[in-house]
């Protein structure tokens, strides 16, 4: 992966989380042969008489090519997407897993769309604000 990411001169932004009771980094590599990487960072921070999560994420997809690899990725991107329709679902995973525990969830800010319909299932009741 560092490969693709240096093939692109391009450098992952990592967020800084003051003063964070805890910080997750994931690298989702599962798509790294067909030239995409997904990010994912979570910070838990104190808030008033709870906590906060904050969710960043970053998205790589190499393009181009003339290599039976570039040309596949683009034939099933173009049919399926690509590996970024799975962050909103992955963020949304996030809040239902903090509700699961008892914990009152507030989505204050998010880039999900209202109208957002995941691959295969309608994700609007779940996704929404």
């Amino acid at each position: 992966m560092g490969a693709l990411l240096a093939s692109q001169a391009q450098n992952i932004r990592v967020p800084v989380c003051k003063n964070a009771l805890m910080t997750v980094s994931t690298d989702n590599t599962s798509m790294a042969q067909y030239g995409e990487q997904t990010t994912l960072f979570l910070c838990v921070l104190p808030y008033k008489e709870g906590y906060q999560i904050d969710i960043y994420s970053t998205f790589i997809r190499e393009n181009g090519g003339m290599t039976p690899q570039g040309i596949s990725s683009a034939i099933g991107r173009s049919l399926i997407g690509d590996s970024s329709q799975f962050i909103p679902r992955t963020m949304n995973a996030v809040r239902t897993a903090a509700e699961s525990v008892g914990a009152k969830v507030t989505v204050v800010d998010s880039y999900i769309p209202e109208d957002f319909k995941g691959s295969f299932v309608n994700q609007t009741e779940s996704a929404g604000k």
